[in-house]
């Protein structure tokens, strides 16, 4: 079910950046899925799942808000 949704994430996404918009997608890192379970919608797995996006999260707002304001060709920071 995933792999669909985030299909329809990137064809969004590549439409707002085709209107010459810069788009941030922050996504659940291994952490955060592992944590959500096959099942993302079930709500026993919610508090975990949490958790571990208040430890992932500030890193990547971090490394996309670098790499959006960076020109293409240089990688990410680490």
């Amino acid at each position: 079910m995933r792999e669909p949704m985030s299909a329809v994430l990137r064809r969004e996404i590549d439409e707002v950046r085709t209107r010459g918009r810069t788009v941030v997608s922050i996504t659940p890192g291994p952490d955060e899925l592992r944590a959500l379970g096959w099942n993302f919608m079930n709500r026993r797995h919610r508090r975990a799942a949490f958790d571990a996006a208040r430890v992932h999260t500030p890193a990547a707002v971090l490394r996309a808000l670098v790499a959006a304001d960076r020109p293409s060709s240089t990688p990410p920071p680490p």
